[in-house]
């Protein structure tokens, strides 16, 4: 709902907003929030139960056989634990790695977290250190396979491919545009390039469970795109496009036949519908603002200009509503 409860903390006042929602189940939702909790939120809208400060993704425990979120506990902590579906209790999760405070995780197909990157600054460092650990299977110890200075061009791990010490990796290789690489942990080096644009940055990939091939990637240009390799999925981005236009619209599926929607545009900040595939219907779940008014808000045009050079450069150009006189230009400079 956007109607939420306001929070306190400390002297500082504000409205509790959802930053990320992502499914559990296919009928319950974790839902982030700017107060650092997590929740459970049915698709009806009821509140499940508690999750602890954030949601990390799915975890298969007992052989396979329990479901259960992964969390991070407590803003304040390196504390990881695990919550049964439906129920308010968390319960401590250990990980067998001592190796410094876990910046983030992923599991393979099976749900068993497989790789774990740590960021660290040493007292006497001119730069943080950004490590991936990984391991092979539950029972094996963790091994550092990639350390870098935070300021190189990182290599940052994306998912664990099902071939034995590989993982799929974001990387720019020597080049200058963001793609993706199959890397071989054991010999720490690229294998391949798994997919890559011609003028963009490649900045997600998603894979079809237990395999290496992509269900979908994402370019981040002026206007980011989904492209999808699922027939679909395609068709269904393609509908949900033609209802939205003008908005960045993100699909995620669940087993059923229900899909979250992530939307936002340049006068939308974003919100997180509901789509039933079978019905054809959108019902709104959240919004990120609800006191911004879409209708106030200045849109944004995408153009390039050329350099003193001859370069192109990329804008967004948002022009003042109806100034009574020229009005001065404020120049950002994007600083990656």
């Amino acid at each position: 709902s956007s109607d939420l409860d306001p929070d306190s903390v400390g002297a500082r006042f504000y409205i509790r907003q959802p930053i990320s929602v992502a499914w559990m189940s296919n009928d319950v939702m974790a839902v982030d929030s700017n107060n650092q909790t997590s929740n459970q939120v049915a698709t009806d809208g009821s509140d499940v139960g508690w999750l602890g400060s954030r949601f990390l993704g799915m975890l298969r425990l007992d052989g396979g056989k329990a479901k259960v979120a992964l969390v991070k506990r407590y803003s304040d902590a390196d504390d990881l634990g695990t919550v049964a579906l439906g129920s308010k209790k968390t319960e401590p999760l250990s990980l067998g790695f001592d190796s410094g405070p876990i910046d983030r995780l992923l599991t393979d197909s099976t749900g068993l977290v497989r790789v774990l990157q740590t960021i660290e600054t040493a007292k006497d460092a001119d730069a943080s250190r950004v490590a991936t650990w990984y391991r092979g299977g539950e029972s094996d110890k963790w091994r550092k396979v990639i350390d870098q200075s935070i300021t190189d061009d990182l290599i940052e791990p994306v998912f664990v491919s099902p071939e034995p010490d590989r993982l799929v990796v974001q990387a720019r290789n020597g080049g200058d545009r963001l793609a993706m690489w199959n890397y071989d942990v054991e010999k720490k080096a690229f294998v391949d390039v798994a997919a890559a644009h011609p003028s963009e940055d490649i900045v997600a990939a998603v894979a079809e469970t237990g395999t290496r091939d992509f269900k979908r990637v994402s370019t981040e240009g002026l206007k980011p795109q989904t492209v999808w390799f699922d027939s679909r999925m395609a068709s269904l981005q393609a509908s949900i496009d033609a209802a939205l236009p003008g908005h960045l619209n993100e699909l995620q599926g669940t087993a059923g036949t229900q899909m979250l929607v992530t939307t936002s545009s340049d006068v939308d900040p974003g919100k997180y519908l509901l789509l039933d595939t079978q019905k054809m219907t959108l019902k709104e779940i959240a919004s990120a603002r609800p006191d911004i008014d879409a209708a106030h808000m200045r849109p944004m045009q995408l153009l390039h200009y050329p350099s003193f050079d001859g370069l192109s450069i990329p804008a967004y150009l948002t022009l003042p509503g109806r100034p009574a006189k020229p009005a001065p230009l404020i120049v950002l400079i994007h600083g990656g």
